[in-house]
């Protein structure tokens, strides 16, 4: 009996420290990262993001020319989405080095307004008649944003 409570005990204290907090000023490590190990990650992440962002550039050309249906465009952009904002969880919970604060607050802001542009994309392919003008200014949008993180990461690097 003393060694199921024992087992018990130390199972809810390795469950306890496994789960890393949402930023609210609070980081998933004590210490703030090497700034090497930080930048890698930070491109990381994004150049996942950058991805999904060409993956809606293409789908908003594709649709507004009718070359694919856009509920089709619309799940993958849903699924993009989903991509985005873990990305962004994992940003948001890494501690940066004091050098790179203000990069990650500019990161953030800049994935936290594409999500956002995201969701009005999803919006706009789930109407009946999807406007191809308004497909191609998400497009513009989303090269914009391409462009800001693709830079951040490459401009601040090491």
């Amino acid at each position: 009996m003393k060694k199921i409570l024992l087992l018990l005990l130390i199972l809810a204290l390795m469950l306890a420290g496994c789960t890393a907090p949402q930023s609210n000023g609070h980081y998933s490590a004590e210490f703030p990262y090497d700034p090497l190990q930080y930048m890698t990650f930070l491109k990381k992440e994004i150049q996942g993001i950058e991805n999904q962002l060409n993956a809606a550039m293409s789908h908003a050309v594709l649709v507004s020319r009718g070359d694919i249906p856009a509920d089709q465009a619309s799940a993958s952009a849903k699924n993009s989405l989903s991509i985005i904002k873990a990305a962004r969880t994992s940003i948001d919970v890494m501690r940066p080095p004091a050098k790179y604060v203000d990069t990650r607050a500019f990161a953030l802001d800049i994935i936290i307004s594409t999500e956002k542009d995201m969701e009005e994309f999803i919006k706009e392919l789930e109407k009946p008649e999807p406007s191809g003008e308004q497909l191609l200014e998400f497009k513009n949008k989303f090269h914009g944003k391409s462009i800001s993180l693709a830079s951040l990461v490459n401009a601040y690097w090491v």
